[in-house]
């Protein structure tokens, strides 16, 4: 029983690591973007 929940555990997290990342990487280009128009408006 423990062997199998470590292995359902392990599985969990590889598949939420492409999820994290692509959260990140999005956040991180609504940032980008934020600062881009931030930049216009000022000019």
């Amino acid at each position: 029983m423990e062997g199998r929940l470590s292995v359902g555990l392990l599985v969990g997290i590889m598949l939420s690591i492409p999820m994290w990342l692509s959260l990140i990487g999005w956040i991180r280009l609504i940032v980008s973007a934020v600062g881009f128009l931030s930049k216009l408006r000022f000019i």
